[in-house]
């Protein structure tokens, strides 16, 4: 059974379809950008006199142009890895031992954190180089 002009609604529905589909497509803008030193607040930090757990909570609560983070495990310490950079090349290594005791690390290079990120067990690459790493403690 057909429809009289059901031909010239389905071509109209798949063409509007199709236009919807590609305006959806060419909307999605990807923001993949370096952020700039003028649009970060981390500058200063590395010159404040704070208590380890203080200075821990300014790092998380500042913008830095580099920022990862890698949740380990629930169980032992430490528990996950926040790295923030504010220059790209040198940053601040927060290593979680517990939600409330966190040691912070600087500076640590880049590369440095790179290995210790894709390694197969973070928290083993960590501790080998824990040694050679500078712990803040105020």
């Amino acid at each position: 059974m057909r429809w009289p002009g059901g031909s010239r609604i389905m071509k109209w529905m798949l063409t509007a379809g199709l236009c919807l589909t590609f305006l959806c497509s060419v909307g999605q803008v990807v923001h993949n950008f370096e952020m700039g030193p003028e649009n970060t607040d981390c500058g200063g930090l590395d010159s404040l006199e704070l208590a380890e757990q203080e200075l821990a909570e300014k790092i998380v609560a500042s913008t830095f142009r580099l920022r990862e983070e890698m949740q380990i495990s629930r169980y032992s310490a430490p528990r996950r890895f926040i790295y923030a950079s504010c220059d790209g090349e040198t940053g601040y290594l927060l290593a979680y031992q517990t939600d409330s005791l966190i040691h912070v690390y600087y500076p640590v290079g880049t590369g440095e954190w790179e290995v210790i990120r894709d390694a197969a067990d973070p928290r083993e690459s960590f501790r080998n180089k824990k040694e050679l790493l500078k712990r803040i403690e105020n």
